[in-house]
């Protein structure tokens, strides 16, 4: 507000422009029912601290320019004369009190919300009762105590009041005694909406039944929970036909549930937990098709049974009658129930089996524990709830196997099966669920051998923190993936003694420190794809380590078993192991690991030091990088060991020398590499397969010469090796016979090789029908690896 513009006493003060603020959500009064209760918000920077400073007792004639702002749904709504209409200061910790506030000037005010505020205390002042145009009056938990002041009865113009309390927010309660709830609302006549929540009445039926009933009958919202109510219901509230919303938990009404409840024909949500209900549970409650919330829970002298007719409840997204003593079985007809979110039946005497919950898609909670139930839990299909959060059955006779499909479900949090008859082997978890924080799986009669955890997914998350220590517990975990995660820890050299790892992923995280653990025969000899890219590590290769790695050590041709750690069969399909690798300049997503498939990725860290030659011992290695360190020394030689290698990058380090002419001979089967943004010198090799290299595997290195570098060599290319000696040393004759059969064989042989060696085009098409002829005949040799091209790059300027 800016100046007096909003009192009467200045109608034609002209009001300021509309500023450029966005509109503030849920903060109008007359949105007053959608933000009582759990909307409570955290304020907004630089909306504060001029309400502490002069309270709000100065509000009207003090506010900052960035208040200046008058919108319908702004702090302050003004009429055209100038009037303020509407004033919403929810949540804005206004505080002490409100002796002679220039609020109460405020005589065209319509909309008042001063919920969530602390008043310290302090009485409602009585100058509520001059703000006789108020139509909604919002002072929910703002910090009042005491007697709710007669005055406010004088606003008959009421359709909304909220004057409800909770012991979260204050210390003191409100109450209503003198005068009593007949005198505050005698004149309601045009209230709609009448929250009381927490406010002590301390009155008998018949007394708050007919006050209400008398002065409100249009009353829709009636919600009077805890304020130390009593029984009997008096037969006078059903004259409130237009009631919809009737919450009264936690009043000691020790009384039956009245039969004109189900007269409410427009009835969306009934609370009455925790009420001493008893006796029979009305069932034509449950015809009502417009409820939508039901909640009996903790009446533990109410019983009674659910008819068939259940599913007439269409609309029905909660159920809660737990701690109850409700009896037979549970209707069929339940699985019609397709809106249904909450449901709660724990702790009754329910029979029979669990029906079928499959068509309930939004279902988040499942509570059946403590009940006398049979059968099997495999007529719902459990994998079509993938917003099920828990699901506790625990305490009853359920038999039969623990369905699989229940570890892939997404978001569960809590499985809890305790105590029951269930049987069978339960093999393996793979759980999807990176949220799982509770199995209970006790007292029942599975056999075999113990679950153990053997995937662990988490790829991709905003994960932060450190690697839980207890990791090093899952001692069968074969694949772990922390990959794209916001971790900042050390090297997790706990997890060095899971004998049974195959893949290791810490990539893209702020992992730090040495990735050396020591020890030469305690890190993972089943490891075969390393993934610690993108981090943080500084330090050397750990020598050690790269020795204890044996399975990169064997030779992988002759074995093609897939790594199927966490095989789940939903719907006659396989959910398997799925990776994503960085292999020849693209990003692989591996659907089904081989375990010929061996690759370590180190690139973009701070490491230094030289190659050690334990690298040269993994020799059924296909891709290796360790681009983008401070790695020095020559390229070794014993490099050319790594037969199977098809992609190595060394690139931006600051390796010397020249490249080995051992490459030549060893890496037949290299297809990328990069040797870039060295200090590499000397004459590229330029026989065989090197030739196919760009110019763009060796740029950034001064030093290096000939082809496909523009640069020339002063002492010409250095001539390989020879490939074997001369058998025929000692042969003084030449057959002219032998040469012909030579020269042509080497002609004929050239035609079909000189185009798969410097051709692209042509070797890519040749090796394509290879391989397609191979997999017709032998189909184990497709490797089921996907591709995901998503651009080709070779890991430059990552760390730049």
């Amino acid at each position: 507000m800016e100046g007096q513009t909003e009192s009467p006493a200045n109608p034609k003060r002209k009001e300021k422009k509309k500023g450029k603020k966005g509109k503030r959500r849920n903060q109008n009064a007359t949105d007053h029912g959608s933000h009582r209760h759990g909307n409570k918000r955290k304020k907004k920077q630089g909306r504060k601290t001029y309400l502490k400073r002069e309270k709000l007792g100065s509000v009207a004639a003090h506010r900052p320019p960035e208040k200046a702002t008058t919108s319908e749904e702004s702090k302050c709504n003004l009429q055209h004369e100038g009037r303020v209409i509407g004033l919403n200061l929810f949540n804005e910790s206004v505080s002490g009190g409100l002796d002679n506030s220039s609020l109460f000037s405020l005589l065209y005010l319509e909309n008042l919300n001063l919920a969530y505020n602390d008043f310290s205390n302090s009485e409602s002042p009585q100058e509520f009762g001059n703000l006789m145009n108020l139509s909604c009056l919002n002072l929910a938990n703002a910090g009042f105590a005491g007697q709710i002041p007669s005055e406010i009865s004088n606003l008959n113009r009421l359709v909304t009041l909220d004057l409800s309390t909770s012991r979260f927010f204050s210390i003191s309660m409100l109450k209503v005694e003198k005068p009593n709830l007949a005198t505050l609302v005698q004149n309601f006549g045009e209230l709609k909406e009448l929250y009381l929540d927490g406010v002590n009445i301390s009155e008998p039926g018949n007394e708050w039944c007919q006050a209400l009933s008398s002065s409100a009958p249009n009353l829709r919202v009636l919600s009077m929970s805890d304020c130390h109510l009593s029984g009997p219901f008096d037969p006078s509230l059903s004259e409130l036909r237009s009631l919809s919303i009737i919450h009264l938990d936690g009043n000691p009404f020790n009384a039956p549930v009245p039969e004109f409840i189900a007269n409410f024909i427009n009835l969306t949500s009934l609370h009455l937990s925790f009420c001493g209900l008893k006796g029979t549970f009305r069932e034509n409650v449950f015809q009502i098709p417009t409820l939508q919330t039901l909640d009996l829970s903790n009446n533990e002298l109410l019983h009674g049974a659910l008819p068939d007719t259940i599913d007439n409840l269409s609309m029905l997204s909660r159920l809660d009658l737990s701690n109850c003593n409700f009896s037979g079985s549970i209707p069929n007809s339940m699985a019609n129930l397709v809106q249904l979110v909450y449901l709660d039946m724990s702790f009754n005497s329910f029979t029979g089996p669990i029906p079928s919950f499959s068509m309930a898609k939004n279902l988040t909670q499942i509570n059946l524990f403590h009940n006398k139930l049979t059968g099997q839990i495999t007529s719902t299909h459990w994998n079509d709830l993938p917003n099920l959060v828990n699901l506790h059955l625990s305490f009853n006779s359920l038999e039969g196997s623990v369905p699989v499909s229940l570890f892939s479900l997404p978001l569960l949090q809590k499985l809890q099966l305790s105590n029951n008859q269930f049987s069978g082997l339960l093999n393996y978890f793979y759980v999807s669920s990176y949220l799982l924080d509770t199995l209970d799986l006790s007292s029942n009669n599975l056999e075999g051998p113990i679950p153990i955890l053997q995937t662990l997914n988490l790829n991709g998350n905003l994960f932060k923190g450190v690697v839980p220590e207890s990791l090093g517990n899952c001692k069968k975990l074969e694949v772990l993936n922390l990959g794209n995660n916001k971790i900042k820890d050390a090297f997790p050299c706990f997890l060095k003694n899971l004998s049974s790892l195959h893949v290791l992923i810490l990539r893209s995280n702020n992992f730090y420190g040495s990735i050396d653990c020591g020890g030469p025969n305690t890190s993972w000899p089943m490891l075969k794809i390393v993934d610690l890219a993108s981090n943080k590590f500084t330090g050397r290769l750990p020598r050690e380590s790269l020795s204890a790695w044996k399975a990169m050590m064997d030779d992988a041709q002759s074995q093609f078993e897939h790594l199927q750690f966490g095989k789940i069969e939903v719907m006659g399909c396989y959910y398997q192991d799925v990776i994503t690798v960085t292999n020849k300049g693209l990003d692989m997503e591996l659907v089904k690991i081989l375990t010929l498939f061996t690759s370590i990725d180190l690139s973009c860290n701070n490491l230094d030091g030289p190659i050690p030659e334990e690298l040269g011992e993994l020799k059924s290695l296909l891709v290796l990088n360790l681009s983008h360190n401070a790695l020095s020394g020559h390229i070794p030689p014993f490099m050319g060991n790594l037969t199977q290698l098809e992609s190595l990058d060394l690139s931006s380090n600051n390796l010397t020398g020249e490249i080995p002419m051992q490459f030549e001979d060893g890496l037949t089967f290299l297809e990328v590499l990069n040797l870039s943004f060295n200090q590499l010198v000397g004459p590229i090799p330029n026989l065989r397969h090197f030739a196919t290299f760009s110019e763009a595997s060796y740029e950034g290195n001064e030093g290096l010469c000939g082809y496909p570098l523009n640069k020339k060599c002063t002492l010409g290319p250095r001539s390989s090796p020879p490939p074997f000696q001369e058998t025929h040393l000692n042969s003084k004759e030449i057959h002219l016979n032998f040469i012909n059969v030579e020269l042509g064989f080497i002609f004929g042989f050239g035609i079909v090789i000189w185009p798969l060696m410097f051709w692209k085009r042509w070797s890519r098409w040749y090796f394509k029908q290879v391989d397609d002829i191979l997999i017709r005949i032998f189909p184990q040799l497709n490797l089921g690896i996907k591709y995901h091209r998503r651009r080709a790059r070779i890991n430059q300027g990552r760390r730049h």
